[in-house]
């Protein structure tokens, strides 16, 4: 197991942490906003499109003129079916740039947050157990406990430090129950 950093490092690192997961879900928010502002886009092709229906019906008025002919009344019906086809396909897509930017707002905020997170809350969540067991057998009076906890403070202290405490197993278990946040019963 990895070793408990000390109380400032934890601090910092959940703090860190809480900063990304605000920044991204942040970005994740205004691109999510920035799509679906595409979704303004399929109103103007709608509009278009009731445009180019409006120009159909026209041509269809000047068809009925007699020296124009049918050729005009014929272009009338394909320019006004190309009106309601560029109207239904905004509409449809409308939903789609809708839904993709809400995919892509949630997807953008916890792709990486969610790994990062989750194996930070892991490692908490084991000093958590640690640092439980070590009270427990504190309280309880449990034999060896004070060499557990030496022989554990010369495994994950600074060599340093270790080196100044010296062979002192009062000091050295001190020292890491210190490094665990806890204090004597």
């Amino acid at each position: 197991m990895i070793p408990r950093p000390s109380r400032r490092t934890l601090l910092v690192v959940d703090i860190v942490l809480a900063l990304w997961l605000v920044a991204w879900v942040v970005i994740g928010v205004q691109v999510g906003r920035e799509v679906r502002g595409l979704a303004d886009l399929n109103d103007t092709v709608v509009l278009a499109g009731d445009a180019i229906e409006q120009t159909g019906d026209l041509l269809e008025q000047l068809g009925r003129v007699p020296f124009l002919g049918q050729p005009v009344g014929e272009l009338a019906d394909r320019i006004r079916e190309t009106g309601r086809s560029a109207q239904r396909n905004a509409a449809a897509s409308r939903g789609s740039v809708e839904n993709l930017s809400v995919l892509l707002a949630v997807s953008i905020a916890l792709i990486p947050t969610i790994p990062l997170a989750s194996i930070w809350l892991t490692l908490r969540y084991g000093w958590r157990r640690e640092r439980l067991a070590v009270r427990r057998a504190l309280a309880r009076g449990a034999p060896g406990v004070q060499r557990l906890l030496a022989d554990r403070a010369r495994q994950t202290l600074p060599l340093d430090r270790v080196v100044e405490i010296g062979d002192d197993e009062q000091a050295l278990a001190d020292a890491e129950l210190d490094r665990l946040g806890l204090r004597r019963p």
